[in-house]
């Protein structure tokens, strides 16, 4: 099952259509382990959005990326999975 997610990437060329389609197929594998009880959707409070504005000026990071640095920080998540492409 987890090559499946993994190997999307690598499968997919940079056309518009096969981006969404990539998408497609995300949206489809989330969902499956959404219902399976294998991921879990943390709720965002006032709170964590208001320690990710801490983080984002104490580190210099973009708000998507202090937004997961307070969240798991609040719910003491210390390993995440990620697809960040450096290309």
């Amino acid at each position: 099952m987890n090559t499946r997610f993994y190997n999307m990437r690598a499968s997919l060329s940079r056309t518009e259509k096969d981006i969404l389609q990539g998408y497609v197929i995300l949206q489809s594998f989330l969902e499956e382990l959404y219902d399976e009880g294998r991921l879990v959707v943390l709720p965002i409070t006032m709170e964590i959005v208001k320690e990710a504005g801490r983080i984002a000026v104490k580190y210099g990071l973009l708000s998507n990326d202090s937004l997961i640095a307070a969240t798991c920080k609040h719910y003491s998540i210390n390993t995440i999975a990620t697809r960040e492409y450096r290309g």
